[in-house]
């Protein structure tokens, strides 16, 4: 099961979080000004995943390939993460406005990918250990107006019995 976190705040106020799983829904919350780790949190089975999809992002967003990577590199330290290597590219001549950055992390990754014609920007936040995505994304946020962002996240590789306690 997914777990839909939806914010239209561009990240100014707390994101609240329905999960829905086959017999078990959860409410959470997160505080913007509020830092917790996955221990503190409670454990996650391998990991949680973040797929976070990005509307009405501006065009000069959805076009600076270094300032989403630099952003990317920031949140992941400030969140606790180790970055191992980052990489971007700018589309060129033969394909749409827009780019692609990832950030390895010892932890796993954070990635995005824009399409500056439409608006949009699709980021992908995977981590696991101690580091919580959702620190992540709250602090590239924090740096880059997302626009309307809506979140799904999953747990990586977790049992039934995990998902259901």
């Amino acid at each position: 099961g997914f777990l839909e976190l939806t914010s239209s705040d561009a990240g100014h106020a707390a994101t609240s979080a329905t999960a829905s799983t086959s017999s078990v829904t959860a409410s959470v919350a997160v505080a913007r000004d509020q830092t917790t780790t996955m221990a503190e949190r409670g454990p996650l089975p391998r990991g949680m995943h973040l797929l976070v999809d990005c509307r009405n992002v501006s065009r000069a967003v959805c076009s600076d390939d270094g300032a989403m990577l630099a952003a990317m590199a920031y949140a992941a330290r400030k969140a606790g993460a180790n970055v191992i290597n980052q990489v971007r590219y700018k589309f060129g001549a033969d394909s749409p406005p827009g780019f692609t950055a990832a950030v390895v992390l010892d932890e796993s990754h954070c990635t995005a990918h824009s399409y500056a014609d439409h608006g949009m920007i699709a980021l992908d936040v995977f981590t696991c250990g101690a580091t919580d995505p959702r620190d992540v994304l709250r602090f590239i946020r924090e740096e880059i107006d997302l626009g309307e962002v809506t979140v799904a996240a999953r747990p990586r590789f977790a049992s039934d019995e995990e998902l259901a306690g």
